[in-house]
């Protein structure tokens, strides 16, 4: 055979045809569901972050209100109104307790010294003076109290600040944490 009769037995190149763009490979579908997770998760963390961030602010706000009213009551009515600020400070800390904590019905159930070293162990106990221990412990229970509220003021901002800050414990409890309660009381 001549090298021309082969050339002529062979036909043209065939071009495959041209790859459309829909329906994706299945590695796009996959990279697709990936990317809509990882778009739900940051939308979740970003949602969880700013509602977080808003309680901090609203419980922040309400002590500043608090502390803003008792500077401001009159000279006759600071005793009730330290009552007051000092009630609504511990309602403030046990509201951001029982939101914060892993286990908040045990956190409801805490009143005095049990309430003290749930405060202590769970924020800055350098902060928390035995006046204002006593204060947030049994004020609500006293007609007159002396008690720099200055220094209640700062105590409850930084506690809520750091509670707000902390990463919840995952599946702890009072019991069977670190913290030695006192059994009277």
């Amino acid at each position: 055979m001549d090298s021309q009769e082969l050339l002529n037995q062979l036909a043209d190149i065939r071009l495959p045809n041209e790859i459309g763009l829909w329906p994706p490979a299945p590695g796009w579908w996959v990279l697709l569901v990936i990317l809509l997770f990882a778009l739900y998760a940051a939308f979740k963390a970003f949602s969880k972050r700013r509602a977080l961030q808003y309680s901090l602010n609203a419980a922040i706000e309400e002590l500043g209100i608090s502390y803003t009213n008792w500077c401001s009551a009159p000279a006759e009515n600071k005793p009730n109104a330290l009552l007051e600020y000092v009630n609504t400070s511990n309602t403030i800390l046990r509201r951001v307790a029982l939101a914060r904590s892993s286990n908040s019905q045990n956190v409801a159930s805490l009143t005095g010294k049990k309430w003290i070293a749930f405060i202590r162990s769970e924020g800055d106990s350098a902060m928390l003076t035995e006046e204002i221990a006593s204060a947030l412990s049994q004020g609500r229970f006293q007609q007159s109290l002396t008690l720099d509220t200055e220094a209640l003021h700062s105590f409850c901002s930084t506690w809520v600040t750091s509670m707000y800050m902390a990463k919840k414990q995952s599946k702890s409890s009072l019991e069977d944490s670190s913290i030695k309660l006192p059994k009277d009381q």
